[in-house]
């Protein structure tokens, strides 16, 4: 709020100048949220080179284009994605994000019969300025997987 004098007290020139330090503070406060807005933080990684996933073990996908620190706190929609080559046959291939190690809901696909299919997952995420956004993969099937990731995060609203 602003400081502004009361009807009963006297009104000098510091008291206007104490009110027109708060208005442009105010200003230079909805600046920078304007700047942000329209500067938001967006992370699009490379695909990831292949890491080979045990069947039945859920598993981080540990390249470094993989794991994106926040920078500032806010809202984030984070986009994964996994390709996978099947050296043997695949039932379920399953894909999660995780925010500091800590799994949040994903997308299952149902790859029976060795139907080739491409689980992504999109998830709205809170994060603070330092959290680590990541994967992990699992799926069902015999022998190995060797997977290729891709991790995508949009920032939607700063909190400050």
């Amino acid at each position: 709020g602003f400081i502004y004098p009361c009807p009963d007290e006297i009104i000098s020139p510091l008291a206007f100048q104490t009110l027109v330090n708060q208005i442009d503070a105010k200003l230079l406060d909805l600046q920078n949220d304007y700047t942000a807005m329209l500067n938001r933080y967006n992370f699009d990684s490379p695909v990831a080179a292949g890491q080979v996933v045990p069947a039945g073990v859920d598993t981080p996908l540990t390249a470094a284009v993989l794991n994106y620190v926040t920078p500032v706190a806010g809202l984030w929609i984070v986009r994964g994605y996994a390709q996978a080559n099947a050296a043997g046959v695949t039932n379920m291939r399953r894909l999660r994000v995780r925010l500091n190690g800590v799994s949040r809901p994903g997308t299952t696909q149902n790859a029976e019969g060795n139907n080739f299919i491409v689980p992504m997952t999109v998830v709205p995420l809170v994060t603070a300025a330092g959290d680590t956004i990541s994967l992990t993969y699992l799926f069902n099937g015999t022998v190995t997987e060797t997977v290729f990731g891709r991790l995508d995060a949009k920032m939607l609203v700063r909190i400050p």
